[in-house]
Formats: structure tokens, sequence, C-alpha cells
């Protein structure tokens, strides 16, 4: 089963023309970059203080190691567990979904583009399967599941509505670092026909930018397609969600099937990720303006989150989930200190609270909005006071109720 992760929200970001790739990016991103255009989300980790969260994603934290823009990526890593088999350890889950700012409703295109770097010593396997004896007993004995294949949920799309998601496959393999016979897949759970690039893995030991397309419908007029280093791979026409859903929530992995697998050498479990652009044509957002070898529309990988934002008017709009926050309030600090940098006298922070479940467990509120007026006095010279929530250090308005639930909640 998949844990669901916090919702996440964000207003918008404007993107830079020009490519912000530094030269260890490797193969990817070649050409003449398309225009910017308004996605409806994108990271960069720029002015991330390293070791923080990312998202709140499992095992996930901005880091220095491998980077392709602003000197910080984001290391990811898996849960096979401090000992290899037959000892029982590890745990299924891996980064995770996060919500939309916006529900891509059906007729609407999404786009979602991340740079990734796979080290080579990173372990595709898994460690349980039914398709092996002995596999599922020695799984129950641990209280795993033995529900690993050759296919691993590595980007996804969440419907609104129903649980047929749309996914990206990677290969993987049981006990082993890497499938001699990779092969790519692309599949919505809504039609059950899967788009398979046979002998295409992912690269190792270098960036890479892979990329995922849906055309949100529930007739023959949908679509999945899939890019990497914007080489088109291929697609799957037909429906793709089932009546009447729309598209909120975007993610990556969030459940290893069948529990990641390691022989205890180093390096098995942590790969890195940068630069994630998510756009749709939905409306109050742009497509992306870049155009493959086919005509297609797609997000080129030179496409970058700029430093500079540049909304319609002269506001600094970013939203973030309470949860996303750490106990002593950084997170709200780092936004306001962020739109201050960009020269934004005038702004809004606008956060928004919802169910939170999942490692740490706990909840907020019910989609409560609270905004941060960047006009009034805000105080951000130094760390935010020990033991003070931020709404007491921050002129922050909430528009609704918090309902406190759940022990150990300071909301």
């Amino acid at each position: 089963t998949a844990t669901d992760s916090a919702a996440d929200t964000d207003s918008g970001t404007a993107l830079d023309s020009g490519t912000a790739l530094d030269s260890g990016m490797g193969d990817a991103g070649s050409g003449t970059c398309a225009p910017g255009f308004r996605a409806m989300l994108s990271y960069d980790q720029a002015g991330d203080a390293l070791g923080s969260d990312f998202l709140s994603w499992r095992r996930s934290v901005v880091d220095d190691t491998h980077s392709v823009s602003n000197g910080r990526g984001v290391r990811v890593r898996t849960n096979p567990g401090a000992e290899p088999l037959p000892a029982c350890s590890g745990s299924l889950t891996f980064a995770g979904r996060r919500r939309l700012p916006a529900p891509v409703p059906q007729g609407s295109t999404i786009w979602f583009r991340i740079f990734q770097y796979i080290p080579s010593e990173f372990s595709f396997g898994f460690k349980y399967t039914r398709s092996t004896p002995g596999d599922c007993d020695a799984a129950r004995a641990c209280g795993q599941q033995c529900d690993g294949s050759g296919n691993l949920k590595w980007l996804v799309f969440a419907p609104d509505m129903a649980t047929a998601r749309i996914y990206l496959v990677a290969p993987v393999v049981r006990r082993a670092v890497r499938r001699t016979n990779p092969r790519i897949r692309i599949i919505s759970e809504a039609l059950h026909r899967p788009g398979d690039f046979a002998g295409v893995d992912l690269p190792r030991d270098r960036w890479f930018s892979l990329q995922m397309a849906v055309r949100v419908s529930d007739g023959d007029d949908g679509f999945i397609r899939a890019w990497i280093d914007d080489d088109y791979l291929g697609e799957v026409t037909g429906r793709t969600t089932v009546t009447g859903a729309s598209l909120n929530e975007w993610g990556m992995g969030d459940y290893w099937n069948g529990v990641p697998w390691t022989d205890g050498a180093p390096g098995r479990t942590d790969f890195w990720i940068d630069e994630v652009i998510v756009a749709s044509d939905a409306p109050g957002y742009d497509a992306p303006t870049g155009v493959d070898d086919g005509g297609r529309a797609f997000i080129p990988a030179c496409a970058s989150q700029t430093s500079r934002p540049e909304p319609a008017d002269d506001a600094y709009s970013h939203r973030r989930t309470w949860a996303s926050w750490s106990a002593d309030g950084h997170g709200a600090h780092e936004e306001v200190a962020r739109a201050r940098t960009l020269g934004r006298p005038s702004f809004q922070l606008a956060y928004s609270a919802y169910p939170t479940g999942g490692e740490g467990g706990g909840a907020v509120g019910d989609g409560v909005d609270c905004v941060v007026d960047g006009s009034a006095p805000i105080h951000v010279a130094g760390p935010p006071q020990e033991g003070v929530h931020p709404a007491a250090q921050l002129d922050l308005v909430c528009i609704g109720e918090i309902r406190e639930e759940g022990a150990g909640v300071d909301r």
C-alpha cells in the first residue's frame, strides 16, 4: 500500500529561458533553450540549508554532493535496512507524493521534468516476490510484503478520485543491483495498457533529465509520453484517468514493492535529484514552450528555475505546508528572507495546512490558508526565538479554523 505524503502547494514559478546547468551535467540539455514560461511549480534548492528536508519526502535532504545548479541537489535514500538478508530490516517507503497547486482537469496536459544522478553502485534490487518459492514466507516472518516485480513506480501522477495512478516505471530485479534486460515503462492504472521501451535504462554516474507528460482524459484522446535527455521515447494513447477525475498530486517513488535490497556494499542506497519542474496548460498556468524533434511540447533540459521570479505584479508568492516547517519555524523565516533578498518590499507568503500522515504522524487543520503580510514589520535578522511559534513572530493571519488533532501537534 502507498503512504500519502503531506500535501504541498505552490503558487507558480516563472522560468528562465537560459540554462543554469553546471559543467557536471554530462550529456543532458544540449541545444538552444525555448522561451521562458510560467510553470505550476519548480524547485532548485536555492537558499535552502544543507541537511534540510526536501518537501517532507522520506529520507530526502538538501545536499551538495551532486548538483545541477546552485551547488545544492537533493539526496534521496532508500531503506533496505542496516543489515542484508537474511536479517529482517528495511522499509518499502521512499521519496513521496505532493499536492499540485491546482487540479489538472480533463482535457488539460501536465508535464513533470526532473534531473537525476544515479551512481552505478545504487541498487535497483528488491528482496521479495511472489514468483519465487519461499519469498512470501520469509517476507511474512519479517513483517514485510512479497510484492516485488520487475517494475518500480518511479515517477507518478495521482488523481483526485479513485486510485488509478499514472506511472513512469524503472526496471528492478530480485536481489541484484541492476537488471540485465532493462526496460522503461509508462502506464495508467485506468487503462492498464503499458508502453514499454525495451533496452532503455536510466543513465548512471551523470546528470540526466527524465520527463513524463500526461493528457488528462477518460476518453480516447488521452496520452502518456516520456523523454530522457530530450530524446523522445514514445507514448501510450487512450484513457489516462477514471471518469471525471482530475490529477492533483505529483511525485516520485512513494513505495518500493518487495522492499529495497542491498548486499551491504557502499553506495547502494543513495541517488540525487535536482531542478524539478511541473508545468501544465490548465487555466492559470503556461504550457512549456519547448518543442522536441517531433513537434511535441515538452520541458527541455536547459529550462531552469530563474533566480529572480518575475510574476505579473510586484508580489512575491510562495506556498509551503505547515508540516514542512521545522519545529522552531526556520522554514517561515527563510521564505521571508528569500523574498526580501529578491527585492520584494511588499509580498505575501501563503501557507496551507493539510492533514499529514506516514512517518511522524500527526495532523493539522483541513485546507487552512495562512498569510504573512510582507508589508508589515517582520523580524528576520536572527534565528527565530526558541520555543516561540512563528505565528507569534510573523504577522500571520489564518483564514478558517485549525483543528488541533493528534498527540504532540503544536500548530
